[in-house]
């Protein structure tokens, strides 16, 4: 699909109209978010940085902005975001993101690097952040499309890259009707993709070969095969688990999920004695309401800063309530079997690697049209199980519990695929630092597509 350049003119029409549109629309959700802002104080902190006015870069040193929306996306840049500051030691690194969530774990993960809110895309906040930043290089994790970031870093020579690029099958029509309005692709000098499937929908898009390279998915590298011992037994000492409990840990929950999970308790438990349950809901803000579900399901709830603030240990009935950010890798580890979120709804999964990769029993439901790759990982070393509902869910939790052999041999398999697939951040980061030197991306170090 090739496109004719459009005149300046009606590219300055173009963007005043979208930022009108996004004028319109901030104005019409201003009395949600005020709502919102008042019970949320992520929320209320970061409208300083979505605004432009976050902290500025001091010194004069060439820098790299790497961009990651929310948790998952900032965990696919930590491993990168090292690499290039190894190889790169006289640049700062500006990390953003997008939501309070990832802002938060970004000040835990990046404490060396500027950690500041991604801005609204409009025209005079996006150039005050550059005019902050000054960045030589912007990398977006996954893929972005902001008009106007796009043609401010255009028009200052910033190249930007994509990295983990992905393009799904419900974002493309969506994408396509973009191109067609804005020619923002163009305007993106190296993609880095996992797969040859999103590069054949890059190409579709109209990008040129030369500039979709497929890197693989660096979310495997930052998967964790083992955790510290002792990290480990002090998570189960707080909750007061033995290593013999048999535990199922739900990752990633969504509303509904949590009250399906609780409405299969009391039979697990009739044929397990003594089987606990772990909640880690995806959106932390949703755990006063898991509580009061639990509450309503019969089973009493520990949430795990109140277990933390007094020093107790959860009572043997107790389904325990996750209200932090960033630990699910260590319960997952801790789990006999983890059930991982999002899978039976429409929501799209969420990560299984990351417990398979942990050798733990992965259990997840159809709904994973976010996670193609992993789950053909997983299929294709039978290192995962696929239920098509909530029946099938129940009866391979206590099919699991019932024979630890076989959950262990399902963990082990899982952790042997994650093993194949590692080298994107590698490959991505090579990429990087061509195309910070040359202005070009070199195919030294990636398939090309």
């Amino acid at each position: 699909m090739t496109r004719a350049r459009r005149s300046p003119v009606v590219l300055f029409l173009l963007h005043a109209l979208y930022d009108g549109l996004f004028v319109g629309f901030l104005l019409l959700s201003a009395p949600y978010f005020a709502l919102r802002a008042v019970r949320d104080r992520g929320l209320r902190q970061s409208l300083g940085g979505r605004f432009g006015f976050g902290p500025s870069r001091m010194g004069e040193r060439p820098c790299l902005w790497v961009h990651g929306v929310s948790v998952g996306e900032l965990k696919a840049a930590r491993l990168l975001v090292e690499q290039l500051a190894a190889a790169r030691p006289d640049h700062d690194i500006v990390v953003s993101s997008t939501t309070s969530a990832g802002f938060a774990l970004a000040k835990r993960l990046f404490p060396r690097q500027l950690v500041i809110q991604f801005p609204l895309d409009l025209r005079w906040i996006v150039r005050r952040v550059l005019d902050r930043v000054r960045p030589d290089l912007i990398v977006l994790i996954e893929l972005e499309i902001w008009p106007n970031l796009m043609q401010e870093a255009s028009r200052r020579a910033i190249p930007v890259a994509i990295v983990n690029g992905r393009v799904s099958a419900r974002s493309f029509s969506g994408y396509r009707l973009l191109a067609r309005l804005l020619p923002q692709f163009e305007l993106i000098a190296l993609y880095a993709v996992q797969n040859a499937e999103y590069a054949g929908r890059l190409r579709a898009l109209g990008v040129p070969d030369g500039q979709v390279f497929v890197t693989g998915n660096t979310k495997f590298d930052t998967l964790r095969t083992e955790l510290p011992h002792e990290l480990l037994a002090d998570a189960r000492r707080e909750l007061g688990f033995a290593v013999s409990t048999p535990l199922v840990v739900a990752g990633s929950t969504h509303a509904g999920e949590e009250e399906a999970l609780l409405g299969e308790l009391a039979a697990w438990r009739r044929e397990v004695p003594g089987t606990r349950l772990l909640l880690v809901p995806r959106h932390v803000e949703r755990v006063s309401e898991i509580v009061r579900v639990v509450e309503r399901s019969g089973f009493r709830a520990a949430r795990l800063t109140e277990l933390r603030r007094t020093g107790q240990v959860a009572s043997d009935d107790a389904v325990v309530v996750v209200d932090t950010i960033g630990e699910l890798e260590t319960f997952y580890a801790l789990a006999s079997i983890a059930f991982v979120g999002g899978s039976l709804g429409a929501r799209g999964g969420h990560n299984m690697l990351e417990p398979a990769a942990l050798g733990v029993a992965t259990i997840y439901g159809p709904s994973t049209e976010n996670f193609v790759d992993e789950v053909r990982l997983l299929t294709e070393h039978r290192g995962g199980e696929a239920v098509a509902d909530w029946s099938e869910l129940s009866a391979a939790v206590v099919r699991l519990l019932r024979d630890p052999i076989a959950a262990k041999a399902l963990g082990a398999r899982g952790r042997h695929a994650v093993a194949f697939i590692r080298g994107g951040t590698a490959r991505s980061c090579d990429l990087l630092l061509r195309l910070l030197a040359t202005g070009r991306p070199a195919r030294n170090g990636a398939r090309p597509s």
